[in-house]
Order: C-alpha cells, then sequence, then structure tokens
C-alpha cells in the first residue's frame, strides 16, 4: 500500500523499518524513483548503530550514492563503528 501511494503521489512517509521493506519491493517492481529518494532518506539515518545495515542494503540495491555516504561514514567514526 505504501509502495501505492508513493508511486500515485510522489511522497512517501514512512519509519526506517518500513523505508527498507518498501525498498525491497520498489527494486522488486523497479520503482527507481523510489531508489532515487531512498539514496537520499536513508543518508539521515545513518548513525553509529545502522550505518552497517544502512550499508548492508545500500549495496544489495545498488544505491550508489548511499554506498560512498556509509563509507565516509564509517571511515570518520571507525573507532565507534
Amino acid at each position: 500500500m505504501i509502495l501505492l501511494d508513493y508511486i500515485y503521489s510522489d511522497q512517501v512517509a514512512v519509519n526506517l523499518k518500513q523505508m527498507f521493506d518498501v525498498l525491497v519491493l520498489a527494486d522488486w517492481f523497479g520503482v527507481t524513483s523510489y531508489k532515487e529518494k531512498s539514496d537520499i532518506l536513508l543518508s539521515k539515518y545513518i548513525t553509529v548503530n545502522t550505518v552497517c545495515f544502512i550499508f548492508k542494503y545500500a549495496n544489495e540495491y545498488n544505491l550508489t550514492r548511499l554506498k560512498e555516504t556509509c563509507l565516509v561514514y564509517m571511515e570518520e567514526n571507525y573507532d565507534e563503528v
């Protein structure tokens, strides 16, 4: 339902868990605009506790900008990560 709402409105209001679930569906159905938005939105959730998890999804779904952002964050916060 969230993905359909996004397709019709080009807006999405979800929490972090839902964002990953919708990302999987968007990849499956080829909704590239959601993947592009995820690239930007997920970068706001990067913390020491989430960076590895977010990087995993970024790598799996080819979110290049997000992967780079995660890698830079990990490098800058190496001791904490």
